[in-house]
C-alpha cells in the first residue's frame, strides 16, 4: 500500500509550508511528501526542498491536467488552489492533501487506519477532521436551503473543509468530482464557486463514505485555530475529560498575521533570535495599522477582479 502527502506551495506560502513540514517531522512522521508548484515564484527554502519531491503539474497524467483546466472554466478561485485535485490522479494508493497554513500535532501516518472499512459497510472513501458541519453550509452555498431540499435534511452533516483530507485513489471519485462540477455549472445561483463546494457536492452526488474524526462516535477536538484563544487552551483540550486527540491545527479563514496568541505555532520552525525578530515585526505591523490597510487593498483588488 503506497501512501504519501501532497502539498501545493509557492514563495508566498513558503514559510507556512516549511513550518508544516517541520511540525510533521518532529512528530516522527516519515511519509513521503510531494510538492506541487502553486504558480508564481517557486519555493526555494532548502528546508523544504530537502524534504519533498517537487512534482510539477505536467508530471501528472494528462487526464488530471485536463480536469484542472475544466475546473478553471467554472470555479472562481485561483488556479493554484485547484491543483490540489491532481492528488486524485497520482499513483499513491492512499494520500493526504494538506494546505500550508496547518500545523501537524501528530504523526499523520496513524490517520490511514481510518480509511479501513467500518464493520461490513465497505471501505471509506475520504477521511477528514473538522467541524465544518456546524456552519450550515454558509461558506459553500448561496442558498443552503435549496441544497437540503435537493439532497435531504442531512446534507449539511457531511460538510468538510478542502484544506486537509485523506482519500483513496479511485476513478469513481474522479468521476464524482466531474459530476459535481457539471452540477455547479448548472446551479450557479445556489453555490459558491470554489473548491470546497466541489468536494462536498461530490460527496452528496457520489454517495461517498466519509468519516469525520471530529464527530461521534470518536470525536476528536476541533482542528480550527479559531477555536483556541492561545496555545495553552489547545494543550488543555488534548488533556481534558474526556481526552481529545487533535490531528492538526488549521489557520483557515484568512491569512494569519502572527499577532493572535495561538499564531505562535506557525513560528515553530524558527530559532529563538529569528522568532523574537519576527514577533517584533508582526507586532509593529499590527499596532501601526499596516495589516488592516493591506487587507483592505487585497479585498478591493479581489472585488475589482470579480
Amino acid at each position: 500500500m503506497s501512501r504519501g502527502i501532497y502539498l501545493v506551495a509557492n514563495r508566498i506560502s513558503e514559510e507556512h509550508c516549511l513550518n508544516l513540514i517541520t511540525s510533521l517531522r518532529r512528530t516522527g512522521c516519515t511519509l513521503p511528501i510531494r510538492l506541487i508548484p502553486f504558480g508564481g515564484a517557486p519555493v526555494s527554502a532548502r528546508g523544504i526542498l530537502d524534504q519533498v519531491t517537487v512534482m510539477p503539474p505536467e508530471a501528472f497524467p494528462v487526464e488530471g491536467l485536463a480536469f484542472i483546466n475544466e475546473l478553471a472554466t467554472v470555479l472562481t478561485c485561483p488556479r493554484g488552489f485547484l491543483l490540489r485535485f491532481l492528488s486524485f490522479f497520482g499513483d499513491w494508493d492512499e494520500f493526504i492533501y494538506s494546505d500550508n497554513d496547518i500545523v501537524g500535532l501528530m504523526d499523520w501516518s496513524e490517520l490511514f487506519i481510518y480509511l479501513e472499512p467500518p464493520l461490513a459497510s465497505g471501505p471509506v472513501d475520504l477521511v477528514h477532521a473538522d467541524q465544518e458541519f456546524l456552519t450550515n453550509g454558509k461558506f459553500n452555498y448561496r442558498q443552503p436551503a435549496s441544497i437540503t431540499d435537493t439532497f435531504g435534511a442531512q446534507a449539511m452533516d457531511s460538510l468538510l473543509t478542502a484544506g486537509h483530507y485523506l482519500a483513496r485513489r479511485d476513478p469513481r471519485l474522479v468521476a464524482d468530482l466531474s459530476q459535481a462540477l457539471d452540477w455547479m455549472r448548472t446551479h450557479q445561483q445556489e453555490v459558491i464557486l470554489h473548491d470546497q463546494t466541489l468536494m462536498h457536492l461530490a460527496v452528496l452526488l457520489g454517495g461517498w463514505r466519509t468519516r469525520n474524526l471530529c464527530r461521534e462516535p470518536i470525536p476528536w477536538g476541533s482542528s480550527w485555530a479559531g477555536d483556541y484563544p492561545d496555545a495553552l487552551s489547545l494543550i488543555q483540550a488534548t488533556n481534558g475529560t474526556p481526552r481529545k486527540r487533535i490531528s492538526h491545527v488549521h489557520y483557515s479563514g484568512g491569512w494569519p498575521d502572527g499577532t493572535k496568541p495561538v499564531d505562535v505555532l506557525l513560528l515553530s520552525h524558527l530559532a529563538r533570535d529569528a522568532y523574537n525578530r519576527r514577533i517584533m515585526v508582526d507586532t509593529a505591523r499590527h499596532c501601526t495599522g499596516y495589516n488592516s490597510v493591506r487587507s483592505l487593498i487585497k479585498r478591493a483588488k479581489r472585488k475589482l477582479k470579480r
